[in-house]
């Protein structure tokens, strides 16, 4: 229902700036707002053959004005803004060379100084590794050109913690054995757009940080967030899980949230893991849940039927087609619908793979690994363990299976949780 009226909000603003009414200072910060919002989401919202026609008539009136000399008016450049990134425009870094009101410099600062600062910085990010697997490729092209996810803040810094004591009240219930001495080494495999591994950064004393993904375009966006935050403890550099054995490193903790599921063969890639993680190490792993991603997956298997194209329009399209079914009622209170990235993230992924518990259960076993217990709401916890008492540290998952079948939403975003290696004897 929001993104009906501000669509409809937006069509006006568009006639505003093509009948070349410039209004009032608040119009143009109510622009300016939701260009903003319009470049976070990438442009999701629907856009009729009329409003097309009209931006594509702004758009060269915007190139020719800025050519010039003379100048788009604020308001045709915030309206431009709302449809498309305002760095596709030809020459549009001369826009930056203008004196504008500071909600407009803001959205250009946003929209064209940003994209200059990622693109400087791809060229300065280390590649650790080759990227030859065919599935690697794929998901690496699908986020260059979506990174994911879009974000522009992060919670207020809280108390640094060691590694050790953050675990243990990320986990309160485990039985946690760790040994003594400074923990500092961690890998963020998978990092994205960078939220993760800056939240660690924030939560962990004394760390350093190695955080690696496929798409350039992620880590430069991590990069540039990471720099304005006066963030020195994480390297970012793009890599392969495959390919990392042969770096030689290792590490107290491994961070692996939403990754695994995107490659060929999840398992494999948690083995390449492990193998990097010392004796009594702990990971951090994310799965999808096929129980609790069942609505998800006939929204998938629909748009397949459809022959859906993943680009912009596409995920423009077959939103509208869904949001026309019953089914849109499986998506819609995911916050990743109602952006392009999330929604290509969510819907048309070149590779997912979906997990039940008794899966991890036997890779646990076969591999080494102990399972220490889940990421989740407190609530969840206290009807676990009123219904299972005899877990005491929660994390018993041929019990979790059983809670899960019952209540098949308990993990509709991903099972995440900590595993440990064992020690050396």
């Amino acid at each position: 229902e929001v993104e009906s009226v501000l669509g409809a909000a937006r069509s006006h603003l568009l006639k505003m700036a093509s009948a070349g009414v410039e209004g009032d200072n608040t119009a143009l910060a109510f622009a300016c707002a939701m260009a903003r919002q319009c470049f976070l989401n990438e442009y999701v919202y629907e856009c009729d053959e009329k409003d097309a026609a009209a931006v594509d008539a702004l758009r060269d009136k915007i190139t020719q004005t800025a050519t010039s000399g003379a100048g788009p008016s604020p308001l045709q450049v915030a309206v431009a803004g709302a449809y498309f990134a305002l760095s596709i425009l030809p020459d549009g870094q001369r826009l930056l060379n203008h004196t504008w009101p500071k909600p407009v410099q803001d959205l250009l600062d946003l929209q064209i100084g940003h994209w200059i600062t990622e693109h400087r910085l791809k060229a300065s990010i280390p590649k650790l590794t080759a990227i030859d697997d065919d599935v690697s490729r794929k998901v690496r092209q699908q986020y260059e050109q979506n990174p994911y996810p879009r974000w522009t803040k992060v919670p207020p810094s809280q108390e640094r913690l060691p590694l050790v004591r953050y675990l243990r009240r990320s986990l309160p219930l485990a039985n946690i054995r760790l040994e003594h001495g400074p923990l500092t080494n961690v890998l963020v495999a998978g990092c994205g757009t960078g939220q993760h591994p800056i939240l660690l950064s924030q939560a962990l004393e004394g760390t350093d940080i190695l955080a690696v993904d496929l798409s350039l375009s992620s880590l430069a966006y991590a990069e540039r967030r990471a720099g304005e935050l006066g963030l020195s403890n994480i390297k970012f550099a793009q890599a392969d899980i495959l390919q990392l054995a042969g770096t030689g490193k290792v590490f107290d903790l491994i961070d692996s949230s939403g990754v695994l599921h995107h490659m060929a063969d999840p398992f494999a890639g948690w083995r390449v893991l492990s193998r990097l993680v010392r004796p009594g190490g702990v990971m951090k792993i994310g799965l999808y849940s096929a129980i609790a991603r069942r609505g998800i997956q006939r929204c998938r298997d629909l748009i397949a039927s459809w022959d859906g194209v993943a680009d912009p329009d596409g995920v423009r399209h077959f939103r509208r087609r869904l949001t026309a079914l019953d089914e849109v009622s499986a998506v819609d209170r995911s916050g990743d619908f109602y952006s392009t990235s999330g929604c290509r993230d969510l819907l048309f992924h070149v590779q997912e793979h979906q997990m039940s518990l008794p899966q991890i259960a036997d890779f646990l076993e076969s591999s080494g690994f102990e399972f220490l217990g889940f990421l989740i709401n407190q609530s969840t916890v206290v009807r676990y363990c009123a219904q299972f008492p005899e877990d005491r540290t929660a994390s018993n998952l041929t019990s979790w299976h059983i809670f899960e079948q019952q209540n098949p939403e308990t993990f509709l975003g991903m099972y995440q949780f900590f595993v440990q290696a064992r020690f050396e004897e």
